[in-house]
């Protein structure tokens, strides 16, 4: 008995280790850090703006020189200045429907995100809103993603929209255009893959759940929670 517990003992330490790298692969690619595959726009940035500017007063000629181009597809909003505006360039032309996707380093830290779309038919002919928020109650999210997605128009020629950003703490954004295909099987990868990582955790707690009901042992259960 006493060889069968210093057997299952180091199983245990083995088996703690392995979740414990398990768990520290996962955060890479739940932060968001996973590449971007689709199309990168044309993005120009407003970091530091008030909270209370809209849409129709930031597209206004007076504003054009806040905004920055930015080099590369992602952006840095910072807690001290949580609010940031992103000028983005739709090009025409799309042979299918385009979505865009903003992926932050970590959803939860971007408190929500506001797309505005000209449209020149209402009446006002102004920006209508389309708002996709974690912390924003009673608005549901078009798709199921842990980021981010608009629907996109598609016109004849190309047009800006803005996307208001407000983010609880440092928090990188990524932004890109991709087809509605190419979503739902990146979207497809990410659900396969993080279902593949949780049941190899979850098999590996019963495991040792039963391991430690057969052996009655709290010297296993601490090995493999310390390990």
């Amino acid at each position: 008995m006493q060889k069968l517990k210093i057997k299952y003992k180091y199983r245990g330490c083995a088996s703690g280790l392995l979740l414990m790298v398990l768990c520290l692969s996962c955060p890479g690619a739940m932060a968001g850090n996973t590449p971007l595959t689709g199309q990168i726009p044309e993005l120009q940035v407003f970091s530091g703006a008030l909270p209370g500017l809209t849409a129709a007063q930031v597209s206004q000629p007076e504003w054009a020189d806040r905004f920055t181009p930015v080099k590369t597809c992602s952006i840095r909003i910072y807690r001290d200045n949580p609010v940031a505006w992103v000028k983005i360039f739709i090009p025409k032309g799309f042979e299918e429907n385009r979505l865009l996707e903003v992926k932050p380093s970590f959803p939860l830290l971007l408190g929500h995100a506001d797309l505005y779309l000209w449209n020149k038919d209402s009446l006002n002919s102004g920006f209508d809103l389309v708002c996709q928020g974690a912390g924003v109650a009673g608005k549901p999210r078009a798709y199921f993603a842990r980021n981010f997605v608009f629907d996109l128009p598609n016109s004849s020629q190309g047009e800006y929209a803005y996307l208001k950003l407000v983010a609880k703490m440092d928090v990188l954004v990524g932004i890109q255009m991709l087809s509605t295909r190419g979503f739902q099987n990146q979207n497809t990868r990410y659900f396969l893959f993080y279902g593949l990582i949780y049941g190899i955790l979850i098999s590996m707690i019963l495991y040792n759940f039963f391991i430690f009901a057969v052996l009655k042992d709290k010297t296993y259960f601490y090995s493999v929670v310390s390990g």
